[in-house]
């Protein structure tokens, strides 16, 4: 386990950026409508349907990304037989 800390850290710092990433992006196309912003006023282009889904989307990849770097952390904490590592 000692040996891949290292990866284990860099899953956990990847996986939480694009889970915020992707939130991110999921929240623009829920809130275009709202926000006076020119830049994402191109997003009221596409019909709310789309805009819908591929919020909603955006919003379950955010959550797999957080569950994922989650499962990291614990990985890092725990062993595998679910004992607390102290190092």
């Amino acid at each position: 386990m000692k040996q891949y800390r290292h990866s284990y850290a860099k899953t956990v710092v990847m996986a939480a950026a694009a889970g915020t990433g992707v939130l991110l992006v999921g929240v623009m196309l829920l809130c275009a409508p709202v926000v006076n912003v020119p830049v994402m006023q191109a997003v009221l282009i596409v019909p709310l349907p789309i805009r819908a889904v591929a919020s909603i989307l955006c919003l379950a990849g955010a959550l797999v990304g957080y569950s994922i770097a989650a499962g990291g952390v614990l990985a890092l904490r725990y062993d595998a037989k679910g004992r607390a590592v102290f190092e």
